[in-house]
Protein backbone atom coordinates (compact mmCIF):
# COMPACT_ATOMS: atom_id res chain seq x y z
CA UNK A 1 0.00 0.00 0.00
CA UNK A 2 0.91 3.69 -0.28
CA UNK A 3 -0.20 6.34 0.94
CA UNK A 4 -0.33 9.73 -0.59
CA UNK A 5 -0.26 13.13 0.83
CA UNK A 6 -4.09 13.20 0.21
CA UNK A 7 -4.52 10.62 2.91
CA UNK A 8 -5.97 8.64 0.08
CA UNK A 9 -4.62 4.91 -0.43
CA UNK A 10 -3.18 3.18 -3.41
CA UNK A 11 -2.40 0.09 -4.68
CA UNK A 12 1.37 -0.18 -5.64
CA UNK A 13 1.29 -1.29 -9.78
CA UNK A 14 1.87 -5.06 -10.26
CA UNK A 15 5.63 -5.63 -12.56
CA UNK A 16 7.36 -8.10 -13.89
CA UNK A 17 9.23 -9.26 -16.73
CA UNK A 18 8.45 -13.07 -17.08
CA UNK A 19 4.99 -14.31 -16.33
CA UNK A 20 2.47 -13.71 -13.95
CA UNK A 21 -0.72 -15.27 -12.45
CA UNK A 22 -4.61 -14.20 -11.60
CA UNK A 23 -6.96 -16.46 -10.47
CA UNK A 24 -10.21 -16.02 -8.34
CA UNK A 25 -8.08 -16.56 -4.83
CA UNK A 26 -4.81 -15.25 -3.21
CA UNK A 27 -3.59 -18.91 -2.26
CA UNK A 28 -4.04 -20.25 -5.37
CA UNK A 29 -2.18 -17.54 -7.48
CA UNK A 30 0.44 -18.23 -4.94
CA UNK A 31 0.83 -22.25 -6.12
CA UNK A 32 0.96 -21.00 -9.74
CA UNK A 33 3.75 -18.90 -8.99
CA UNK A 34 5.65 -21.15 -6.46
CA UNK A 35 5.56 -23.60 -9.58
CA UNK A 36 6.93 -20.44 -11.68
CA UNK A 37 9.70 -20.07 -9.46
CA UNK A 38 10.51 -23.72 -9.40
CA UNK A 39 10.85 -23.54 -12.91
CA UNK A 40 8.24 -24.11 -14.19
CA UNK A 41 6.24 -22.97 -17.39
CA UNK A 42 2.88 -21.12 -18.41
CA UNK A 43 1.13 -24.79 -18.23
CA UNK A 44 2.55 -26.27 -15.18
CA UNK A 45 1.59 -23.18 -13.36
CA UNK A 46 -1.97 -23.01 -15.06
CA UNK A 47 -2.73 -26.35 -13.61
CA UNK A 48 -1.28 -25.68 -9.99
CA UNK A 49 -3.28 -22.66 -9.79
CA UNK A 50 -7.04 -24.88 -10.87
CA UNK A 51 -5.70 -27.74 -8.90
CA UNK A 52 -5.68 -25.28 -5.95
CA UNK A 53 -8.62 -23.13 -6.38
CA UNK A 54 -10.35 -26.73 -5.84
CA UNK A 55 -9.10 -26.64 -2.37
CA UNK A 56 -9.46 -22.71 -1.63
CA UNK A 57 -12.91 -22.33 -3.37
CA UNK A 58 -14.30 -25.53 -3.96
CA UNK A 59 -18.13 -24.31 -5.12
CA UNK A 60 -16.49 -22.76 -8.08
CA UNK A 61 -13.57 -24.83 -9.51
CA UNK A 62 -12.57 -28.82 -9.25
CA UNK A 63 -11.03 -31.32 -10.92
CA UNK A 64 -14.71 -32.97 -11.04
CA UNK A 65 -15.49 -29.96 -13.20
CA UNK A 66 -15.96 -29.32 -17.28
CA UNK A 67 -14.06 -26.40 -18.97
CA UNK A 68 -11.21 -25.41 -21.98
CA UNK A 69 -7.80 -24.19 -21.83
CA UNK A 70 -6.84 -21.90 -24.58
CA UNK A 71 -2.92 -22.03 -25.27
CA UNK A 72 -0.33 -20.24 -27.36
CA UNK A 73 2.82 -21.79 -28.28
CA UNK A 74 4.87 -18.92 -29.03
CA UNK A 75 7.72 -20.71 -30.04
CA UNK A 76 5.37 -22.49 -33.04
CA UNK A 77 2.77 -19.62 -33.10
CA UNK A 78 0.29 -21.77 -32.91
CA UNK A 79 -3.46 -21.62 -31.51
CA UNK A 80 -4.34 -24.87 -29.53
CA UNK A 81 -7.78 -25.72 -27.01
CA UNK A 82 -8.13 -28.54 -25.02
CA UNK A 83 -11.67 -29.14 -24.59
CA UNK A 84 -12.60 -31.01 -21.29
CA UNK A 85 -16.39 -30.01 -21.41
CA UNK A 86 -18.03 -33.43 -20.58
CA UNK A 87 -21.82 -34.50 -21.80
CA UNK A 88 -24.62 -35.38 -20.04
CA UNK A 89 -25.06 -39.15 -18.39
CA UNK A 90 -25.67 -40.90 -21.46
CA UNK A 91 -29.12 -41.83 -19.34
CA UNK A 92 -30.24 -38.43 -19.23
CA UNK A 93 -33.90 -37.82 -20.10
CA UNK A 94 -35.05 -34.14 -20.10
CA UNK A 95 -38.31 -35.12 -18.36
CA UNK A 96 -36.36 -35.82 -15.05
CA UNK A 97 -35.75 -32.56 -14.88
CA UNK A 98 -37.14 -29.53 -13.31
CA UNK A 99 -35.52 -25.97 -12.89
CA UNK A 100 -34.27 -26.89 -9.33
CA UNK A 101 -32.82 -30.17 -10.63
CA UNK A 102 -31.11 -28.78 -13.49
CA UNK A 103 -28.69 -26.32 -11.19
CA UNK A 104 -27.94 -28.46 -8.64
CA UNK A 105 -27.76 -31.69 -7.23
CA UNK A 106 -27.42 -35.15 -8.17
CA UNK A 107 -28.90 -34.77 -11.82
CA UNK A 108 -27.43 -31.58 -12.04
CA UNK A 109 -23.73 -32.34 -13.33
CA UNK A 110 -22.14 -33.01 -16.73
CA UNK A 111 -19.65 -35.98 -17.02
CA UNK A 112 -16.65 -35.15 -15.15
CA UNK A 113 -14.06 -33.81 -17.90
CA UNK A 114 -11.17 -31.53 -15.87
CA UNK A 115 -9.28 -34.71 -14.85
CA UNK A 116 -8.95 -35.58 -18.36
CA UNK A 117 -8.07 -31.93 -19.53
CA UNK A 118 -5.76 -30.96 -16.92
CA UNK A 119 -3.43 -34.01 -17.40
CA UNK A 120 -3.74 -33.68 -21.53
CA UNK A 121 -2.76 -30.59 -21.12
CA UNK A 122 -0.20 -30.79 -19.04
CA UNK A 123 1.53 -34.03 -20.96
CA UNK A 124 1.31 -32.08 -24.25
CA UNK A 125 2.63 -28.77 -23.01
CA UNK A 126 3.98 -29.16 -19.23
CA UNK A 127 7.86 -29.38 -18.34
CA UNK A 128 6.39 -30.96 -14.68
CA UNK A 129 5.39 -33.93 -13.19
CA UNK A 130 1.80 -34.08 -12.16
CA UNK A 131 3.00 -34.74 -8.30
CA UNK A 132 5.15 -31.44 -8.43
CA UNK A 133 1.98 -29.80 -9.99
CA UNK A 134 -0.33 -31.08 -7.61
CA UNK A 135 1.67 -30.40 -4.56
CA UNK A 136 0.74 -26.77 -3.59
CA UNK A 137 -3.08 -28.15 -3.39
CA UNK A 138 -2.01 -30.74 -1.82
CA UNK A 139 -0.38 -28.95 0.90
CA UNK A 140 -3.73 -27.33 1.36
CA UNK A 141 -5.69 -29.55 1.65
CA UNK A 142 -3.99 -31.40 3.90
CA UNK A 143 -2.69 -28.38 6.13
CA UNK A 144 -5.91 -26.86 5.91
CA UNK A 145 -6.89 -23.36 4.62
CA UNK A 146 -8.21 -19.80 6.52
CA UNK A 147 -10.97 -19.04 5.21
CA UNK A 148 -11.70 -16.02 3.80
CA UNK A 149 -14.80 -13.36 3.95
CA UNK A 150 -16.05 -14.61 0.54
CA UNK A 151 -15.41 -18.39 1.43
CA UNK A 152 -17.53 -17.92 4.59
CA UNK A 153 -20.11 -16.15 2.43
CA UNK A 154 -20.96 -18.81 0.00
CA UNK A 155 -20.50 -21.78 2.85
CA UNK A 156 -23.38 -19.69 4.73
CA UNK A 157 -25.04 -19.19 2.36
CA UNK A 158 -25.21 -23.12 1.57
CA UNK A 159 -25.66 -24.54 4.92
CA UNK A 160 -29.07 -25.99 4.73
CA UNK A 161 -27.99 -27.60 1.01
CA UNK A 162 -25.10 -29.16 2.18
CA UNK A 163 -26.35 -30.50 5.31
CA UNK A 164 -28.82 -33.02 3.00
CA UNK A 165 -25.63 -34.65 2.43
CA UNK A 166 -23.40 -36.30 4.62
CA UNK A 167 -19.92 -35.11 2.86
CA UNK A 168 -21.15 -32.21 1.85
CA UNK A 169 -21.56 -31.60 6.03
CA UNK A 170 -18.07 -33.50 6.74
CA UNK A 171 -16.12 -31.59 4.27
CA UNK A 172 -17.05 -27.92 4.84
CA UNK A 173 -19.18 -27.50 7.93
CA UNK A 174 -17.39 -27.38 11.49
CA UNK A 175 -19.58 -28.81 14.22
CA UNK A 176 -21.99 -29.06 11.50
CA UNK A 177 -22.50 -25.60 11.36
CA UNK A 178 -21.21 -22.45 9.06
CA UNK A 179 -17.73 -21.55 8.93
CA UNK A 180 -16.86 -18.02 9.80
CA UNK A 181 -13.96 -16.02 8.34
CA UNK A 182 -10.95 -17.21 9.43
CA UNK A 183 -11.93 -21.00 10.53
CA UNK A 184 -9.70 -23.53 8.85
CA UNK A 185 -11.02 -26.13 7.19
CA UNK A 186 -9.04 -29.33 5.79
CA UNK A 187 -9.93 -31.83 2.72
CA UNK A 188 -7.15 -35.07 3.59
CA UNK A 189 -9.48 -36.84 1.05
CA UNK A 190 -9.40 -34.06 -2.05
CA UNK A 191 -5.64 -34.38 -0.49
CA UNK A 192 -5.87 -37.96 -1.30
CA UNK A 193 -7.53 -38.20 -4.50
CA UNK A 194 -4.54 -35.52 -6.09
CA UNK A 195 -1.82 -37.77 -4.87
CA UNK A 196 -3.61 -41.32 -6.25
CA UNK A 197 -4.13 -39.17 -9.70
CA UNK A 198 -0.59 -37.80 -9.43
CA UNK A 199 0.37 -41.71 -9.27
CA UNK A 200 -1.48 -43.39 -11.87
CA UNK A 201 -2.76 -41.06 -14.31
CA UNK A 202 -6.09 -40.35 -15.47
CA UNK A 203 -6.70 -43.89 -15.25
CA UNK A 204 -7.65 -43.92 -11.36
CA UNK A 205 -10.56 -41.09 -12.37
CA UNK A 206 -12.16 -42.92 -15.29
CA UNK A 207 -11.93 -46.51 -14.91
CA UNK A 208 -10.70 -47.14 -11.57
CA UNK A 209 -10.89 -46.99 -7.98
CA UNK A 210 -12.21 -43.36 -8.10
CA UNK A 211 -14.31 -43.78 -10.34
CA UNK A 212 -16.12 -46.58 -8.82
CA UNK A 213 -16.40 -44.40 -5.49
CA UNK A 214 -17.86 -41.64 -7.65
CA UNK A 215 -20.56 -42.99 -9.35
CA UNK A 216 -21.64 -44.94 -6.64
CA UNK A 217 -22.27 -42.17 -4.45
CA UNK A 218 -23.85 -40.42 -7.61
CA UNK A 219 -26.51 -43.16 -7.98
CA UNK A 220 -26.57 -43.45 -4.48
CA UNK A 221 -27.91 -39.83 -4.56
CA UNK A 222 -30.22 -40.09 -7.61
CA UNK A 223 -27.80 -39.63 -10.42
CA UNK A 224 -27.04 -40.77 -13.39
CA UNK A 225 -23.38 -41.14 -13.85
CA UNK A 226 -22.47 -44.51 -14.78
CA UNK A 227 -18.60 -46.08 -14.79
CA UNK A 228 -19.19 -46.61 -18.78
CA UNK A 229 -20.34 -42.69 -19.13
CA UNK A 230 -16.71 -42.28 -17.63
CA UNK A 231 -14.76 -44.70 -19.29
CA UNK A 232 -15.57 -43.36 -22.75
CA UNK A 233 -15.07 -39.58 -22.05
CA UNK A 234 -11.72 -38.56 -23.08
CA UNK A 235 -10.93 -34.41 -23.90
CA UNK A 236 -10.08 -33.61 -27.15
CA UNK A 237 -7.90 -31.01 -29.05
CA UNK A 238 -9.62 -28.18 -30.85
CA UNK A 239 -8.76 -25.33 -33.18
CA UNK A 240 -9.90 -21.80 -31.66
CA UNK A 241 -12.25 -19.20 -33.95
CA UNK A 242 -11.23 -16.22 -34.70
CA UNK A 243 -12.05 -12.60 -35.68
CA UNK A 244 -9.96 -9.37 -36.27
CA UNK A 245 -10.67 -6.51 -34.11
CA UNK A 246 -9.10 -2.78 -34.91
CA UNK A 247 -5.59 -4.04 -35.15
CA UNK A 248 -5.67 -7.52 -33.40
CA UNK A 249 -6.80 -11.24 -34.04
CA UNK A 250 -8.83 -12.06 -31.44
CA UNK A 251 -9.10 -16.15 -30.57
CA UNK A 252 -11.50 -17.80 -28.66
CA UNK A 253 -12.98 -21.94 -27.80
CA UNK A 254 -15.58 -22.55 -30.32
CA UNK A 255 -19.25 -23.11 -29.84
CA UNK A 256 -20.44 -24.75 -27.50
CA UNK A 257 -18.40 -22.16 -25.37
CA UNK A 258 -20.02 -19.02 -25.26
CA UNK A 259 -16.69 -16.91 -25.85
CA UNK A 260 -18.58 -16.25 -29.42
CA UNK A 261 -20.55 -13.41 -27.89
CA UNK A 262 -16.92 -11.89 -26.83
CA UNK A 263 -15.92 -12.09 -30.92
CA UNK A 264 -19.30 -10.81 -31.71
CA UNK A 265 -19.22 -8.02 -29.42
CA UNK A 266 -15.60 -6.61 -30.24
CA UNK A 267 -16.90 -6.52 -34.16
CA UNK A 268 -20.31 -4.21 -33.10
CA UNK A 269 -17.73 -2.34 -31.07
CA UNK A 270 -15.65 -2.01 -34.38
CA UNK A 271 -17.93 0.41 -35.60
CA UNK A 272 -17.59 2.95 -33.01
CA UNK A 273 -15.62 5.46 -31.61
CA UNK A 274 -14.74 3.74 -27.89
CA UNK A 275 -11.69 5.38 -27.33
Amino acid sequence: MVFSSSGLVHRSTVTGNRGMIASGHPLASLAGLQILMQGGNAIDAAIATAAALNVVEPYMSGIGGVGYMQIYNSSTNEHSVIDYVGLTPSSTDISLFNIELQSRGPLSHLVPGACSGWLEALQKYGSMDTATVFQPAIEYAEQGIALTVKNAEFFSANVAYLKKFQTGAENYLINNMSPTCGNIIFQKNLAKTFRQIAAEGSAIFYTGSIAEKITKYVQDQGGLLTLEDLSTYHSKWTKPINTTYRNYTIHAPAPPCQALQYLQTLKIMEGYDVQ
